[in-house]
């Protein structure tokens, strides 16, 4: 990951992680699956800059392990191994 200068976030992944979090939360199942899948595909190179969001990722990923969504959860089991 990146540093870019002027992102208040500091990189690209740093942005796309503060704005997809808050999405697997949403009610719409294809916007959870979708920002979860997402999300997944970035923990391999976590910005070391956002380690304090890892427990509200963690934290999601434990309150999404009970979704009504076959691939809410199939996405969720991806993102603990």
């Amino acid at each position: 990951d990146e540093q870019v200068a002027g992102l208040p976030e500091g990189s690209a992944a740093g942005l796309l992680i503060s704005r997809l979090l808050p999405l697997m939360a949403n009610p719409d199942v294809g916007v959870r699956r979708t920002a979860l899948a997402s999300i997944n595909l970035m923990v391999p190179t976590w910005p070391a800059t956002h380690a304090a969001a890892m427990d509200t990722y963690l934290q999601g990923l434990f309150q999404l392990a009970n979704d009504s969504d076959n691939g809410v959860r199939k996405n969720v089991c991806s993102g603990i191994v």
